[in-house]
């Protein structure tokens, strides 16, 4: 299985090695962002499904990829 690299708006980036990892500002996430207001301490979730890369909100809110349209799952 291969792995994912995220980069992050500061410039850095987080590989994935697993099929899952959390995203958000708690220090538990894999993929830890800086606290600016629109991201939650655990508000999204990266997983692999049918060999595809998948991101989807972990509560009841709208996330937003790469420019893409703001929705539950991208």
């Amino acid at each position: 299985a291969m792995g994912i690299t995220i980069g992050l708006p500061a410039g850095g980036r987080v590989a994935v090695d697993g099929d899952t990892a959390l995203i958000g500002t708690d220090a538990g996430c894999q993929v830890r962002l800086p606290a600016d207001g629109r991201v939650r301490p655990r508000h999204a979730r990266v997983r692999r499904a049918a060999g595809r890369w998948l991101v989807e909100s972990v509560g009841d809110w709208p996330v937003q990829v790469a420019g893409g349209p703001p929705g539950r799952l991208a």
